[in-house]
């Protein structure tokens, strides 16, 4: 049976927003991420993608070693697993449409997860979160939360790479800043507050949590991550599956690995099976020490550092590589020793591609 992967980055507005449709911007871009699928699609497999592909895709396909995938418009999907970016009730009545498989988690259970009252609870629980940071039902109590941080972010219960969410400086709120914080209030119940800090370097530790009768979760890899000035994905640097280049990685973050590993292992014992990333960031303190938040963010699907271990199988013993996003107009260097393989194509449907991934590797 092929497996059918479906793009549903916009999977926490869905959490969020149950039934409400996406809009042309988000369609587009879901789109645009398909082709991150390829990391772990294999001959036989479906990538869910309604736009005709160009003329290149063979070639491109051929260079990653990832022939005989399959891209297909949903309405010639048929048997299959299905394997979303995320589960939630827009993915159940996609495919409840279709004849695929959608053995999934509860879906409380992935709400859970990946709200941001559930990671900062077990963050204040654990003694590993930030000093002032606060989950606020009300907002007169985001108001003196912002207040006491020198710069603060206010993050919705459900976000992801630097979406939903406001930033400032002391208070009070601006008429704008509380306007926004009310309605998220009005559909949430609560939001988060935590305080801006100096940011050293961050990682996406990557977890497969099986069944809970199937054994505890396992630890996929450890993958660096890069974030732009807003927080959304830049890039992440992966290693070879064995080697010391990936044992320095997972010893620099063993104090994260830990955390989350007892993070995974009570989502099992809740019901939650699949895939699981966790960003971990290390951050210096107004007095130069050197701390680490291993619970910034959790999130109960798929993620980019997740995919980027994908590529894995590409790289020697010892070597690096990286899955990068390229937005429009902006500029990432390739190293001059290393190769770009692209594996977005220029244009789709027609129109220029805004959101293009591709992959750095070893020149050999």
């Amino acid at each position: 049976m092929p497996r059918v992967f479906m793009g549903n980055f916009d999977f926490e507005a869905g959490l969020a927003r149950p039934g409400n449709p996406p809009g042309r911007e988000t369609v587009r871009r879901n789109a645009e991420l398909s082709f991150a699928w390829l990391s772990v699609a294999r001959a036989g497999d479906v990538i869910v993608l309604d736009d005709a592909l160009d003329s290149g895709a063979p070639d491109r396909l051929a260079r990653l070693g990832r022939t005989g995938v399959r891209f297909l418009p949903a309405s010639d999907v048929g048997a299959g697993e299905l394997i979303p970016w995320g589960w939630n009730a827009d993915v159940l009545r996609w495919s409840a449409r279709r004849a695929v498989d959608a053995a999934h988690p509860p879906l409380e259970i992935v709400a859970l997860a990946n709200s941001r009252a559930w990671s900062q609870e077990l963050e204040t629980a654990w003694g590993c979160g930030l000093p002032g940071q606060r989950i606020c039902a009300a907002a007169s109590e985001v108001e003196m939360a912002a207040a006491a941080c020198e710069r603060w972010l206010v993050k919705a219960m459900y976000s992801a790479s630097g979406r939903e969410r406001i930033s400032g400086q002391g208070g009070p709120l601006s008429l704008a800043q509380r306007r926004w914080v009310e309605t998220r209030l009005h559909r949430d119940g609560r939001v988060c507050v935590e305080p801006v800090v100096e940011r050293i370097d961050e990682a996406g530790l990557q977890w497969d949590i099986p069944r809970a009768d199937e054994g505890p979760p396992r630890l996929v890899g450890v993958a660096r991550l890069n974030v732009d000035e807003r927080g959304q994905f830049e890039a992440s640097q992966f290693t070879a599956v064995a080697g010391p280049a990936a044992a320095r990685l997972e010893a620099a973050w063993s104090e994260a690995i830990e955390t989350t590993r007892k993070a995974a292992t009570q989502l099992q014992r809740q019901g939650y099976f699949g895939p699981l990333g966790i960003d971990a960031m290390r951050w210096r303190d107004p007095a130069g020490g050197v701390r680490i938040r291993p619970l910034q963010d959790v999130n109960a699907r798929w993620t980019m550092g997740r995919l980027a271990l994908g590529w894995r199988d590409l790289l020697k013993s010892g070597e690096r590589g990286t899955l990068r996003q390229v937005r429009a107009g902006g500029t990432a260097a390739v190293a001059a020793e290393g190769v770009a393989l692209p594996l977005s194509p220029h244009r789709l449907g027609g129109t220029p591609v805004l959101h293009a991934l591709r992959l750095e590797l070893p020149d050999r």
